[in-house]
């Protein structure tokens, strides 16, 4: 009898995990770097393969090529370009293997407040919320989420009251979390600060002092040990001032430029369902107040909510892209759980309105997001993907795989990957103006592409006749080579 309970169980296991992996490699199908693929690469994506490409390289991040995120991006994409041995095949294998670990934790969450069956359904809703968002893949929060998966699992276990503890394993692995997070981006750690401040008041409030010292020791020493390789490489290589201008001054800098009233407003639409997020949410905050769960586990509802609101106003703060709220995906198990669990203890009628309710929010979102991109993803992007590879065909043709190409303008950064040739510009991000023709003169490119929709007195001013001639025009584009 139990030898049947146990197959059972590893078979159910197995067909879950199974599933997961499935649905990981369906739902990053849809990405540039997929096989097969016809979609162009995304700007930031684009970015992200061009610093890697240099870094194995040789440069020096943030001190030769820079962008205004953190260096786990890069690497990442560093170390998918040398599985691939130069192809962007190796980052697409990570993305799917970063997707399954998520989806993983995602069901594992979900099965410390559920039995199997609903913590898969909760697990396959939430896992679909990213991909009307995902905008080819290859951004941070699609690599942020095994981390933020991770984390959400122990917590959840934690404040359940599953652990009675955290072992010194758990807070390194939280740290470990907490600060790969913050090395991809900043504003990710709103998550780790809510459920932080729970942890905080319920030992507080359980007259825990010391072991929430002894909790905030091993925190620090686990932040700094992991922080330590970053900051001695940075140092190792003059660097560490630039590392700290563009992972954090840059980014307040930039994130200033947007007044509060305007990000606590577009904070207050994500969490009412009114942009990104489904309507989910709020209706199952709802419902919980009303069901008195707030008297149940406290700490653990007030964490998620609160994780809810912070990660809402990071994602409203900046530009308000929707690929942001990626990182929503794996808070929506514990809601979704909760729902379903509510399935179970009500008449046949209100179990078809609150399943009605459920399935109905997330629908309105898929279709929604689906709908207002239907257009740009099947027409206008294949067309530009041709565009763009014809002009990296052009460049590959005049030049050799070692010399330097530049571009006059911040758009199609796709150029470089397409042609892989070594990116001349330092910064390729738009929200970062810089001074182009001392670039060129500095660096001397082989190649420059210039774009006329782009056009500028900078931009033009960087083409010297004196020292470059037209090669071919393409479209819009203009391809001029150096001189002999």
């Amino acid at each position: 009898m139990q030898r049947n309970n146990l197959i059972r169980i590893i078979g159910s296991l197995a067909f879950i995990y199974i599933s997961l992996l499935f649905l990981s490699i369906a739902i990053l199908l849809q990405s540039p770097l997929a096989p097969y693929a016809k979609n162009c690469i995304g700007n930031d994506s684009a970015i992200f393969i061009t610093i890697a490409q240099n870094m194995l390289s040789g440069d020096v991040l943030y001190l030769d090529v820079a962008d205004h995120k953190g260096p786990m991006v890069f690497l990442m994409d560093a170390l998918g370009l040398w599985i691939g041995n130069g192809d962007a095949i190796g980052i697409w294998i990570l993305e799917v293997i970063s997707l399954f670990i998520a989806s993983i934790f995602i069901y594992r969450t979900g099965r410390l407040l559920t039995d199997h069956l609903i913590a898969f359904c909760a697990t396959l809703l939430s896992v679909l919320f990213i991909t009307p968002i995902l905008l080819g893949g290859n951004l941070t929060e699609l690599w942020t989420l095994p981390f933020i998966s991770i984390s959400l699992f122990i917590i959840t276990r934690y404040l359940s009251h599953q652990d009675s503890t955290l072992s010194f394993s758990s807070l390194f692995t939280l740290s470990f979390c907490f600060i790969m997070a913050l090395l991809f981006k900043a504003s990710y750690i709103a998550m780790w600060c809510a459920f932080g401040c729970m942890i905080i008041i319920k030992l507080i409030q359980e007259h825990k002092s010391k072991e929430l010292l002894k909790y905030l020791l091993y925190i620090f020493i686990s932040c700094l040990i992991v922080l330590l390789p970053f900051g001695a490489y940075f140092y190792d290589h003059h660097a560490l001032q630039e590392a700290f201008y563009w992972m954090l001054q840059f980014n307040l800098e930039y994130a200033h430029s947007y007044t509060l009233t305007s990000t606590l407003g577009h904070a207050l639409q994500i969490i009412l369902g009114i942009r990104h997020l489904p309507l989910l949410v709020p209706l199952c905050i709802g419902i919980m107040f009303l069901n008195g769960h707030h008297r149940e586990n406290r700490y653990l509802m007030y964490g998620y909510i609160g994780a809810i609101v912070l990660t809402a106003y990071s994602c409203a703060i900046g530009s308000r892209y929707e690929h942001y709220n990626i990182i929503f995906a794996p808070l929506l198990v514990y809601f979704y759980s909760y729902l379903f669990n509510l399935l179970r203890l009500r008449s046949f009628i209100q179990q078809c309105a609150l399943l009605f309710i459920v399935m109905g929010s997330g629908s309105i979102f898929v279709v929604k997001q689906l709908a207002s991109r239907s257009y740009n993803d099947y027409f206008v992007s294949r067309t530009s993907t041709a565009e763009v590879k014809r002009v990296a065909q052009i460049v590959q043709e005049h030049s050799e795989p070692d010399d330097i190409i530049m571009r006059s303008s911040h758009i199609d950064r796709a150029i470089y990957v397409y042609a892989n040739r070594r990116n001349g510009n330092r910064c390729l991000s738009n929200a970062y103006h810089y001074n182009l023709l001392e670039e060129v003169k500095t660096k001397r490119p082989k190649i420059i592409v210039h774009n006329r929709d782009q056009s500028g007195s900078l931009q033009i001013a960087a083409i010297d006749s004196t020292s470059y001639q037209l090669i071919q025009e393409y479209g819009d584009y203009e391809i001029w080579g150096r001189k002999n």
